[in-house]
């Protein structure tokens, strides 16, 4: 492939119903013309802002619950979450709790397999209790693109949907 070539093709010849060809395109340059399939989907995935909004819903109403109202472990302050004596903590203490939490990362892995992200792969149901339920109702959200493509959250007080049969509005914002 030419740089002519290769220019025309962006510059005029391609015909984007997303931002897939352009994003692949410049995965594959920035790294000598090769990239695996991985590296593709992460590139897109970094693209995707509904991946944020769906991992920030996790956070408000799952981890981030358990961590400060649950624990302790943690504070709120706004939008961000602060771990209580962070400040009073050594480097070598700091570099230790990240192993230890890697550790049990990889332990859970281990034990569990593929099947701690099975929820989120296409054709599942949700998980009985997750934040996704199984009836429709109004105030949805669509999150394209993501593994929730099929389903809908409902943004405001913690309450979550899923598409009825026939539900119309696909890819719109219903919530306002």
């Amino acid at each position: 492939m030419t740089y002519d070539r290769l220019r025309r093709f962006i510059l005029s010849e391609m015909q984007m119903a997303h931002v897939y060809q352009p994003v692949m395109l410049r995965e594959l340059l920035k790294n000598s013309g090769r990239a695996s399939v991985r590296e593709v989907a992460q590139a897109l995935l970094n693209k995707d802002p509904t991946q944020v909004e769906y991992f920030s819903l996790v956070v408000k109403r799952m981890v981030g619950k358990v961590l400060t109202n649950n624990r302790g472990i943690t504070e709120k302050n706004g939008d961000q979450y602060v771990l209580k004596g962070v400040n009073e903590l050594t480097s070598e203490q700091v570099s230790e709790l990240i192993r230890l939490c890697e550790g049990k990362i990889s332990e859970f892995e281990e034990k569990r397999g593929n099947a701690i992200w099975s929820h989120r792969r296409r054709g599942h149901r949700p998980i009985s209790g997750s934040i996704v339920s199984a009836t429709p109702t109004a105030g949805c959200r669509r999150f394209q693109g993501t593994d929730l493509a099929r389903s809908w959250i409902k943004l405001e007080r913690g309450a979550a949907c899923s598409r009825g049969a026939g539900e119309r509005g696909w890819g719109r914002d219903l919530t306002s």
